[in-house]
């Protein structure tokens, strides 16, 4: 019998605020949710679990960030209330946070910033998804690919099964020593590829979801491959998952094809 359990992370949503959206690089609504690591028996929750961080959704683009619910005045449940409402009601200081910080963006693209000011904008974008990062590298989560890759496993013992047949009809005698060696070496080709795929997942979701955000950010300071390189070490030396999710060449290619799609 096969017993599904473990850890997943569940959502539990508190209003909605405004902020700076890391995305869409202006103010937008957010949804704020507070993130809870919960374990699971066939993916029934079991208890409330432990609180592991808040992200915001922007209402606009529906990326998700990380936020500190006590930056806020407060949350609004309304939700037909209008970013200026929102604004003066959660946010009041955040036209001028948003200047300041704009600002800072620009003395570091032109060389101004102190370098350990540099450094802090390097490694910020990267911080911004680092929680959700941590979650869900710790809790199975199933994209497209692995919801996929079920049948692949479910297909190769029977493939191989049949090879068996074949070789057992083949071989006479010896064939049913070759038809369990089969059977044993399609089962371990469909677990190896099932665990595979599904502990690569939040390799392709970081990959899908986080890098666009990033490597915007970088492009917006002209981070040099060697800053970008430093930025995942120093992720990887505070033992972050982010840092490990994605791989320099990775970030730099893509950091390089956003200049290239602003430059075109």
């Amino acid at each position: 019998m096969l017993i599904i359990w473990g850890t997943k992370v569940t959502r539990t949503r508190l209003g909605r605020v405004a902020d700076y959206c890391m995305y869409c690089r202006e103010a937008q609504p957010l949804s704020i949710y507070t993130l809870r690591s919960v374990g699971h028996l066939y993916y029934i929750p079991l208890g409330r679990g432990e609180v592991i961080g808040h992200v915001g959704r922007c209402t606009a683009c529906r990326h998700e960030q990380t936020v500190d619910p006590s930056d806020y005045q407060a949350t609004i449940q309304d939700t037909k209330a209008t970013l200026e409402e929102l604004v003066d009601q959660t946010n009041p200081d955040l036209p001028e946070r948003i200047g300041q910080y704009l600002a800072e963006i620009d003395r570091a693209r032109a060389g101004l910033s102190a370098e350990e000011d540099r450094q802090r904008l390097l490694v910020e974008p990267f911080l911004v998804v680092a929680p959700e990062a941590e979650v869900r590298a710790g809790a199975m989560q199933l994209d497209l690919w692995s919801v996929l890759v079920f049948p692949v496993f479910l297909a190769i013992p029977c493939l191989a099964s049949l090879l068996g047949v074949m070789l057992d009809g083949l071989l006479g005698t010896r064939g049913d020593q070759a038809f369990g060696w089969s059977i044993v070496a399609g089962l371990l080709i469909g677990i190896t590829l099932l665990l595979y795929v599904l502990g690569t997942e939040p390799r392709r979701y970081a990959r899908r979801k986080y890098l666009p955000m990033i490597a915007r950010s970088l492009a917006d300071l002209d981070a040099t491959e060697e800053e970008i390189d430093w930025a995942l070490s120093q992720l990887r030396e505070r033992k972050l998952k982010v840092g490990q999710l994605l791989k320099p060449a990775q970030v730099v290619a893509r950091v390089q094809k956003h200049r290239d799609e602003s430059n075109g």
